[in-house]
């Protein structure tokens, strides 16, 4: 039931993203490209507010100064806004990782390193996190329960962007998976950024990056 919800405030909210849905890879990656060879790029943690661990994956709203972050060991997402303490909001996940916001700022997806499944929560008015579902699922190997997810990213027409131990996981805006990238390094990512100008996604290790084009 809460699946459907979420399609239907797709449908209803964000009507542009309707042009996304059933969009094979080869429609969203040039053919015959391939990720770039690295170059020398230290990642930055985001700095964490006093008393909080060590932030791993974090993401900013457009529309309002309030950054979501998870860390290590901890089934939850931090809400932090400024000026104020960190707010710990608890979540159904083993491990939660790499977070990213759709583009109305209405709803959170946080990816799960410790399943296959990345969920989708609604945003409420106060930051709160609620109605939450196993929204994206992930590819892993046979028998295997483990997705190793870290960053995420979403393009501009909604399309989300996953990285895990199989690959950089592509999803239209209704959930499906139009294809899964091969990783260009086995090095984990901390962060994949997509750049709307340069048509480009980056694939972010700790000392390096790796690019490729986007249609």
């Amino acid at each position: 039931m809460m699946r459907l919800l979420l399609l239907a405030l797709i449908v209803i909210g964000t009507p542009s993203t309707l042009l996304a849905q059933d969009m094979p890879l080869s429609q969203i990656i040039p053919e015959s490209s391939t990720w770039g060879k690295p170059t020398a790029a230290k990642w930055e943690s985001p700095q964490s507010p006093s008393g909080l661990k060590p932030i791993r994956f974090s993401a900013t709203l457009k529309s309002k100064p309030w950054t979501y972050a998870t860390v290590a060991g901890e089934p939850a997402v931090y809400l932090l806004k400024p000026n104020q303490p960190p707010k710990k909001i608890p979540v159904p996940l083993i491990e939660p990782a790499g977070v990213v916001a759709w583009s109305d700022d209405g709803t959170l997806v946080v990816a799960d390193a410790g399943n296959k499944y990345a969920y989708a929560f609604r945003i409420e008015a106060d930051g709160q996190l609620t109605a939450g579902d196993r929204y994206y699922r992930l590819r892993v190997r046979p028998g295997m329960e483990r997705s190793d997810a870290t960053a995420a990213a979403i393009d501009p027409v909604g399309r989300v962007y996953i990285a895990a131990k199989e690959g950089v996981h592509v999803f239209d805006p209704t959930g499906r998976l139009c294809g899964v990238l091969l990783n260009p390094t086995p090095t984990p990512a901390v962060a994949l950024i997509i750049d709307p100008a340069k048509k480009t996604l980056t694939y972010q290790t700790p000392e390096s990056q790796f690019s490729r084009p986007l249609k």
